[in-house]
């Protein structure tokens, strides 16, 4: 299994890794099928490929490869210091991956993701300004 995989709620990975599943809004969209070759990255409004974060204890998350179509709700779920707000906080253009690249409403620069991404219920959040 590659490091890349990904593992339902129910397995006991050694690395800690967890399943993200992005639910869509339309019952046209299939947001857990794999994309056919017909469809690029423009599709997306997120697109994260190898994203992962290291902090000063080691691993927080990843490394993450993630695609979220338009009109689709994401539920992010995992164990307490499983790196969800981490994840969170890094798709938001809040923390700085370690390594791997990520891309929001066509952004690249976490000041642009930032500028265009609100994290509801969390004030302090948005007045974050690291790079």
């Amino acid at each position: 299994m590659s490091d890349r995989e990904t593992h339902t709620q129910s397995e006991e990975p050694a690395d800690n890794t967890r399943q993200i599943h992005a639910v869509p809004t339309s019952a046209a969209t299939d947001a857990t099928a794999p994309p056919s070759q017909a469809e690029t990255d423009d599709a997306y409004v997120l697109v994260a490929d190898g994203l992962s974060v290291v902090g000063e204890e080691g691993p927080v998350f990843g490394p993450i490869d993630l695609r979220v179509p338009d009109n689709t709700l994401v539920f992010l779920s995992g164990r307490g210091g499983s790196g969800r707000t981490a994840l969170a906080l890094t798709l938001a253009g809040r923390m700085k991956p370690t390594d791997g690249t990520l891309t929001v409403f066509g952004h690249d620069q976490l000041k642009d993701i930032r500028d265009t991404v609100a994290i509801a219920g969390v004030d302090a959040i948005d007045a974050l300004d690291r790079d």
